[in-house]
């Protein structure tokens, strides 16, 4: 019979405030994977104590850290002006799958501070149900676009624009962009573009304002 020698090992976490260590301690109470420990506080101080074999100890001091990053950081991000958002959680909470960039350019045109950061992070001063909002209204004009082309840039480029100009009638884009020489028909009748989408996007805008 292998006997397993059990250790005990006490990790001390500093917090900023006292509401910190109140989530903390209550988000580890659910993510700890361990049979016996044992959770002290004292001020901004938490002590956890973890009895256990040193696999078992070191998987849940891994644990232990990675709460108390995810704690901190989104304490950060609530008192900061300018917040975070990743695209897949932005998905699902508007319902709506939608081009990152294409928001982007929706708030800046907005007056809102915008920027894309490594391709799948919003940073913005938005308030969140606006960024909701104009994502709900990118998804769904992106999907009625598929009958009028098959161009994924095209379409970012037209349903971007419509939520700009706050219009659901994607034909009066359609012939605005096509009036400045920024889309053309082919010969199936779909629309594509004559430039780079952004470019695009700025020239009609510089237009309208």
């Amino acid at each position: 019979m292998i006997s397993l020698k059990l250790r005990k090992r006490n990790f001390k976490i500093t917090l900023k405030d006292r509401e910190m260590v109140e989530e903390f301690v209550n988000k580890l109470l659910e993510e700890l994977k361990i049979d016996q420990s044992r959770i002290n506080v004292r001020g901004t101080t938490v002590t956890i104590t973890l009895y256990g074999t040193k696999d078992i100890i070191d998987y849940n001091w891994q644990i232990i850290r990675a709460v108390a990053k995810e704690i901190t950081y989104i304490k950060e991000i609530e008192k900061s002006r300018l917040k975070k958002y990743v695209h897949s959680i932005l998905q699902k909470h508007a319902g709506a799958t939608f081009p990152l960039d294409a928001l982007e350019e929706v708030l800046k045109a907005k007056g809102f501070i915008a920027k894309v950061e490594y391709g799948k992070t919003l940073i913005s001063d938005a308030p969140f149900e606006s960024i909701l909002n104009y994502a709900r209204m990118l998804g769904k004009t992106i999907h009625d676009l598929k009958t009028y082309t098959r161009s994924s840039s095209t379409k970012k480029f037209l349903a971007t624009l419509a939520v700009i100009l706050e219009t659901d009638n994607v034909d009066e884009v359609k012939k605005l962009a096509m009036r400045e020489g920024v889309l053309e028909e082919n010969e199936i009748g779909h629309v594509i573009l004559t430039m780079e989408w952004k470019q695009a996007l700025n020239k009609i805008l510089k237009k309208v304002k």
